[in-house]
């Protein structure tokens, strides 16, 4: 993954989800990772473009910061209350 010491990353955007329902990411153009910070209750995160929820996918926990290096159009994310703040970067 680049942002080792010698190549560091370019910020490209950002973007704040309530996804109370299954809800794919708007990814920047050029955009390749992304850092997903939940800021209230668990998001679950799935990467085959298959609907998450509460019973389907990984959950990443409220306070956690999460780093994403794979195909960035294929993931879904849901929440039944909480806030997921992505960095997106290139």
């Amino acid at each position: 993954m680049a942002g080792t010491k010698d190549t560091p990353l370019s910020p490209m955007g950002y973007q704040r989800l309530t996804p109370t329902s299954s809800t794919a990411l708007t990814v920047p153009s050029g955009a390749k990772y992304a850092m997903f910070n939940v800021e209230t209750a668990s998001v679950y995160m799935k990467d085959d473009t298959t609907a998450a929820s509460a019973t389907s996918g990984i959950a990443i926990t409220t306070g956690t910061n999460y780093w994403y290096t794979g195909k960035l159009s294929m993931v879904r994310v849901f929440s039944a209350t909480g806030i997921l703040n992505v960095l997106y970067y290139a």
